[in-house]
């Protein structure tokens, strides 16, 4: 058996298994990305969507930006402005020159191998702010103090960051594109706008900043720093479409064209979704090193859930030994005939087991109990052949066994086993789904239609007295007819079998006024079969059954009854002497 240090090194060596191969395995993906040059078009050969959208955006090609025109025009074409904003762009020739806002202006090289591929676009950094200084930002009623701005939204969620441009193109003078400014707000604004597509509202083309933006001009200033997450209407908002008279007592609402909103028909075809940038910061990478410690963690359980098996294995396959059978645990099969013959030699009042009736466990008015004498067992077979006849067993399978159990005087020494139908029975106690079960009357049973086929029970019982039916039973039982007619369903397959008492004939005959261990037809087949009478069952409430007056008169043991499992089959050992008393 392996000890717990054992045990703990296994462990050890899954979790560095586990861990040196996921390092491998992520160190080979981890490829440091080339280092970037300082010409644009480097950086074109593996950002070519975001070059595209550069060189024919305003910020590759500022003038041809009318916002860039007309701030530079009105501050009389200073030419410090032409320092990033040149024309960079040709479009005769599809080419673009080392002007303008480049890669470099924003992705600004920190001292590494690459300049940085991702950044908050953050107005008060050194990125948007760095060129747009007016008081769209800086002022107390600019963007800063807007709740989106509050909330953690920065330029990119609504503008492309390499063409400065919407990421949907919205004009406010433009009715033809008062769809798109709802669909901007949509994007992140879900839930507040989960009816308005469906609205009369958005039937009749009025848009998210109809409202929220109802009394201003195409002012950038304004458009950056009046939208808010807590606006409230007011009268004027709705008066702004609808007639002042429809507050007047019996007028009906009715609904004017304002200057800057033309009322169209819907139009049928669907409008499509917009996909926003993330307003969050990009999630920090997981170094190879991290991976490698979950890899470690998880091939530390792995070893510790292993290692029993891993046992059983070197046991097996390493030792060759198998698990010890209830006969060779501790003690081999000449100590077992010696241990009998001892227990003979001891006074009548140091018996093994208690006088009957003493079984603290009882619940029903009969507890059925089988008392197996050794000295009349010899081994003929008859009762396992019974067995398999009234239960239709698979010939392959064995509920009961007959044991070799060594010499006594020259003469050969059985134990038969079938199951213990223990009072405190492990495989009861392990069944996850409660498949085995007990009955009133003392007989462990078992429901084949709940069970799973997990065989924890067959792990559990200390007497090997459950066999696997790993295949389904259709062919012929060699058994029957000569040893008895099936009195039983055929179990299915992928669930354990066990001897059950013969629990059937037990309930059929006292329905009948039978009396199990006095009649046949009510008594197990492995019972009624036995050719010298090695086998007597009965009740063990019943002071006056065959089983109570046998146990009173002669010494008895049980297997393994230091395990606390109190079976109900009780063993008479061979005399010494060889006498066979009844």
């Amino acid at each position: 058996m392996f000890s717990r240090f054992e045990k703990a090194l296994i462990a050890l060596m899954f979790a560095l298994v586990f861990a040196g191969v996921t390092l491998v395995a992520v160190s080979a993906q981890d490829v440091t990305p080339p280092p970037a040059q300082e010409e644009n078009g480097d950086c074109a050969e593996c950002h070519e969507d975001s070059q595209m959208s550069w060189q024919n955006g305003p910020h590759g090609n500022a003038k041809s930006d009318p916002i860039f025109v007309a701030a530079w025009t009105e501050q009389g074409q200073p030419g410090a402005c032409l320092t990033c904003h040149v024309t960079g762009y040709d479009e005769a020739t599809g080419t673009w020159k080392e002007d303008g806002v480049t890669c470099a202006a924003c992705h600004k090289d920190e001292g590494g191998d690459h300049p940085k591929t991702s950044m908050t676009v953050d107005p008060t950094s050194n990125t948007c702010g760095t060129c747009h200084t007016d008081t769209r930002f800086i002022a107390e009623e600019s963007w800063q103090g807007s709740a989106h701005y509050q909330n953690g939204m920065d330029c990119s969620s609504c503008h492309d960051p390499h063409n400065a441009s919407l990421k949907i193109t919205i004009d406010l003078k433009d009715p033809n594109a008062v769809n798109d400014a709802s669909r901007l707000c949509i994007s992140c604004h879900e839930e507040a706008s989960m009816n308005f597509p469906y609205s009369t509202h958005s039937q009749q083309d009025i848009t998210c900043i109809d409202c929220h933006l109802e009394h201003l001009e195409n002012s950038n200033k304004e458009i950056h720093s009046v939208p808010d997450h807590s606006f409230k209407a007011s009268i004027k908002t709705c008066t702004t479409c609808h007639a002042e008279q429809m507050h007047a007592a019996g007028d009906v609402a009715s609904t004017k064209e304002v200057s800057s909103i033309s009322v169209t028909e819907p139009t049928a075809e669907p409008t499509p979704a917009v996909e926003m940038s993330s307003i969050m910061p990009e999630p920090t990478p997981v170094s190879p090193i991290g991976y490698a410690g979950l890899a470690a963690l998880i091939g530390l359980a792995a070893g510790m859930v292993l290692a029993p098996w891993l046992e059983r294995w070197y046991r097996l396959i390493v030792k060759n030994q198998r698990r010890p059978t209830m006969t060779e645990n501790n003690f081999n099969r000449r100590d077992f005939i010696k241990l009998s013959a001892v227990g003979l030699a001891v006074a009548a009042g140091t018996r093994i087991i208690q006088e009957a009736g003493a079984s603290g466990a009882a619940k029903g008015e009969h507890q059925w109990v089988m008392v197996i004498d050794q000295s009349k067992c010899t081994g003929c077979d008859q009762c396992n052949l019974a067995c398999h006849a009234h239960n239709d067993i698979n010939p392959e399978l064995q509920w009961t066994k007959v044991l070799d159990a060594g010499e006594l005087n020259g003469e050969k020494v059985y134990l038969p086993r079938p199951c213990m139908q223990c009072e405190h029975a492990p495989c009861v106690e392990v069944c996850p789904v409660g498949a085995s079960y007990y009955r009133d009357d003392g007989i462990v049973m078992m429901d084949y239609d709940k069970c799973i086929g997990c065989r924890y029970c067959m792990v559990a019982c200390p007497y090997d007295a459950r066999v696997f039916n790993w295949k389904e039973f259709t062919g012929e039982n060699p058994a029957v007819p000569e040893w008895g007619e099936p009195e039983v369903d055929r179990r299915p397959r992928g669930v354990p079998e066990k001897c059950s008492f013969c629990y059937n004939r037990i309930d059929r005959g006292m329905s009948v006024g039978l009396v199990p261990g006095v009649d046949a037809e009510a008594t197990p087949a492995c019972v009624v079969t036995c050719p010298t009478g090695a086998r007597i069952f009965g009740d063990l409430n019943d002071p006056h059954s065959n089983v109570s007056l046998v146990l009173k008169k002669h010494p008895s043991y049980r297997l393994r009854e230091n395990l606390g499992t109190n079976p109900r089959v009780y063993y008479l050992p061979v005399r010494e002497d060889g006498v066979v008393e009844n």
